[in-house]
């Protein structure tokens, strides 16, 4: 019995505890994105790079670099919806960089006439997240905590801030494709809960809203998005660096070494991919620099295989059991999955049955075994009590035997 309730409470994983292991082999349970801008591989990896990417090499030899991620088109916002919903929703070039504030003149129906509908009915990745039973966070840098920043005008129905700039005016809707979809902007508790800032101290590093969220698994969501500020993604230059790569490099290195260290991802299978939002040639040789890195990432790996903002939509939709939202962009493209370890698998001898059956066998077991128990000691019994009955009778018989008086023969 103490042999079967061990094997119900012993785990099959080494290295990180046994419910993390991914149901149906998943290869991850949770999964950290961060975005950076607007930079070519080559401009941020390697010893040709345009400012200082020493850490950003470092972390991509590490672990593991997608040589051949692309991203898909023209400007920065289009390639985040394709990031979060499998399309650009139309929008391409300097007009598709528009605001989701309708007093904005980048208000993106006007600038974009073959929007029919804005904010974008389309799912996204926020529905599917959910319609598969999981969580999900957006994290954003310098971002405001009311939507009324500084005025109620920047909230739209759901109470999301879609105004510019937030507390620091170093925060970017355009890099925050969630604000783009209807049924978000729209629901009060996607827009409070769901849309956060990262940082409490609202102007940059540290990211202390999520490294807080990282440090246990019932805080995780299994989906966290990071968008940084507008300096520390590199899209604008900033002192003292006054170089976008340098900043991208300096971010990266104050920030991951905490994700990476982090409870979530010492005890859980977590991963961090690091992308581009868009480099400097076109798709699909819009090669940006493409990180996986965690405890399940393959390390001083690299792959020139294809793939694209697509593929790391694929690569979620194949972990999760997500349905595809394009058949002919991230419903074609490729899963990632090249570059994770696989989720180990019981060994042959141990079916992994469920806990419950285990248990109520053992139950079962003991039964069985105080009832063989208890027949045994009573059958003792009874071999024990017949001998002395045995032995009372013939006492009682050689009692009778001497008060018989004897026969006289003579």
């Amino acid at each position: 019995m103490l042999f079967i309730l061990a094997l119900a409470t012993t785990g099959p994983l080494t290295g990180l505890p046994a419910q993390t292991a991914g149901a149906n082999n998943t290869l991850f349970n949770y999964l950290v994105v961060i975005i950076l801008e607007n930079r070519s591989i080559n401009q941020t990896y390697g010893l040709q790079c345009t400012g200082n990417c020493t850490y950003i090499t470092q972390l991509a030899n590490q672990y593991s670099l997608a040589e051949g991620y692309s991203a898909v088109i023209h400007d920065s916002l289009p390639n985040y919806l394709a990031l979060t919903s499998g399309w650009t929703q139309r929008l391409q070039g300097t007009p598709g960089d528009c605001s989701p504030l309708p007093s904005s003149t980048k208000y993106c129906p006007n600038v974009n006439p073959q929007i029919a509908t804005f904010p974008f009915t389309a799912p996204n990745i926020a529905d599917r997240i959910e319609s598969a039973g999981k969580t999900w966070k957006a994290y954003m840098e310098d971002f405001p905590t009311t939507c009324a920043y500084p005025s109620q005008a920047n909230c739209s129905s759901g109470n999301c801030y879609i105004g510019y700039g937030g507390p620091s005016n170093e925060y970017d809707s355009q890099h925050d494709p969630f604000v783009y979809y209807a049924d978000i902007t729209n629901n009060t508790n996607r827009c409070t809960q769901k849309i956060v800032p990262a940082n409490s101290g609202g102007h940059g590093l540290p990211d202390d809203n999520l490294l807080n969220d990282l440090g246990s698994a019932t805080t995780a969501s299994n989906l966290m998005w990071l968008t940084p500020n507008l300096c520390d993604d590199g899209h604008d230059k900033c002192l003292p660096y006054d170089n976008a790569t340098s900043q991208q490099n300096q971010f990266l290195s104050q920030l991951v070494p905490q994700v990476l260290s982090s409870n979530l991802f010492t005890t859980q299978r977590a991963a961090l991919f690091i992308t581009y939002d868009e480099g400097q040639t076109a798709y699909p040789s819009d090669y940006v620099t493409s990180i996986w890195a965690g405890p399940i990432a393959k390390t001083h790996y690299k792959s020139s295989i294809q793939y694209s903002h697509y593929s790391f939509l694929k690569t979620i939709e194949a972990n999760w059991g997500l349905q595809p939202f394009n058949q002919t962009t991230d419903g074609q493209a490729s899963s990632m999955s090249e570059f994770f370890i696989p989720p180990p698998t019981p060994p042959p001898n141990q079916p992994g049955l469920p806990v419950t059956t285990i248990l109520l066998a053992a139950i079962v077991i003991a039964a069985a075994t105080v009832t063989i128990v208890a027949y045994r000691l009573k059958t003792n019994a009874r071999h024990r009590t017949v001998p002395q009955a045995l032995l009372l009778s013939r006492a009682n018989k050689t009692i009778v035997f001497a008060n018989r008086p004897l026969k006289n023969n003579g």
